[in-house]
């Protein structure tokens, strides 16, 4: 969908462009009223005549994009070059190769995201501890789910037994997500439907709680929100299957900037939640723990440098550190220990940067006694592995040329 959408954004784009000067007079225009509004920028005072129509929610702003996509949409599909534009596009898609990506091993199985260039928005599917495609089940498939190919699957994040997953559903490319649980085995949709739990201005995550039947959970501000909060000051909420959503207790996110982002995982060795927040996109971190007793700790604050926080299967805290150190280095604070001041470096910084992606792969993954680090020096990935205490071992044998975008421990293997 996103592919689609970006290709034939690209044509539209040309067309509609082409197309200017003999719409730029046309009287069949939806009207829209003036309303100026007027600010003060650097001492200049800017007006915007049309600032009411930011406001997506209103009736009146829906009913001028509704008659100004009414009248695109006949011109566009009067042009007798949009039929075999779009049938080269399509072709072009469809002989691309299909993938298998976001693997996430849960309750002896692989959960994986599966992209087939014949349909419209990819598969979330399980598969064996050995993850050979054969064995491939359906779990959800947005495509029958709504027959329109308008439904995206956002992320999921499948319960530590792996028998739930809970999940984000959006339509319409909004990333406005809705949050679902589905049973594995059977497909079924279980449990309520949670909104507002997915926005692009700060993603959305989920963590599920040791008993596989309740969950911590991003939501965005609904209750009394203005309109430009909506999608802003973004929190975190429990959930326990078969309770009133509305009813769910707000349990952090008080005091954080407004544009912070909330990823959340739970170590089910430590009996804890590790909750890190970025500062917008401006490469800025904190992190918090919340023990047994229900009470979060502060780990780290933004001026320490620290981009990521992982617990380790030896219940020790595996810090990656920038400070004094631009391609960064691995830092441990040992079990039950959480003053920064008392962290030691167990990997210095290298030659090759150790890869940091906060939505993406995680910096750092473990088996039961070693860890494996993915880093890149100049193009090439790397993946170095090292024993608990930061000992060098033998790197995952790579071509010399070679992208690594996703590692996944399975047992004492990586995928």
């Amino acid at each position: 969908m996103r592919r689609w959408g970006w290709i034939s954004g690209v044509v539209a784009i040309g067309v509609i462009g082409a197309a200017l000067t003999s719409f730029a007079a046309d009287s069949g225009a939806p009207p829209a009223r003036v309303e100026s509004v007027t600010d003060m920028l650097h001492g200049v005072a800017v007006s915007d005549p049309y600032r009411w129509l930011e406001d997506g929610a209103s009736a009146e702003t829906q009913a001028w994009s509704s008659a100004q996509s009414e009248r695109s949409r006949a011109y566009l599909d009067g042009l007798s070059v949009r039929t075999p534009i779009r049938a080269r596009i399509e072709a072009a898609i469809t002989q691309s190769s299909p993938r298998y990506y976001g693997l996430t091993y849960a309750g002896g199985r692989v959960f994986s995201m599966y992209f087939d260039p014949k349909k419209q928005q990819p598969i979330l599917v399980v598969m064996g501890a050995d993850a050979d495609p054969v064995s491939a089940k359906t779990v959800l498939d947005p495509n029958l789910h709504d027959t329109t190919g308008a439904t995206t699957l956002d992320w999921y994040v499948p319960s530590h037994d792996g028998k739930l997953v809970a999940l984000s559903l959006s339509k319409d490319g909004s990333e406005d997500g809705t949050l679902h649980v589905f049973e594995t085995d059977t497909g079924r949709e279980t449990g309520e439907r949670i909104a507002h739990v997915q926005y692009p201005t700060a993603g959305g995550d989920v963590a599920w709680a040791p008993d596989n039947l309740s969950f911590w959970y991003t939501r965005y501000p609904t209750q009394g929100a203005s309109a430009e909060d909506r999608h802003f000051f973004q929190q975190v909420y429990v959930h326990r299957l078969g309770d009133d959503p509305a009813k769910d207790a707000h349990v952090f996110g008080d005091g954080l900037p407004k544009v912070a982002e909330i990823k959340l995982s739970y170590s089910l060795a430590d009996k804890k939640l590790l909750v890190s927040v970025q500062n917008g996109d401006g490469g800025e971190f904190v992190h918090f723990v919340r023990g047994e007793d229900g009470q979060f700790q502060q780990l780290t604050h933004y001026e320490d440098g620290i981009d990521f926080v992982a617990f380790g299967p030896d219940a020790g805290l595996y810090l990656v550190s920038e400070k004094g150190a631009p391609r960064r280095r691995v830092l441990k604070l040992a079990p039950g220990v959480s003053d920064l001041a008392e962290a030691s470096t167990i990997v210095e910084e290298g030659e090759d940067a150790i890869v940091i992606d906060f939505w993406g792969e995680k910096a750092i993954n473990f088996t039961a006694d070693k860890m494996y680090v993915r880093t890149i020096a100049g193009g090439p990935s790397r993946v170095r592995v090292f024993d608990l205490s930061g000992k060098a071992l033998d790197d995952v044998p790579l071509p010399e040329v070679a992208a690594v975008d996703e590692i996944e421990p399975v047992g004492e293997d990586v995928l």
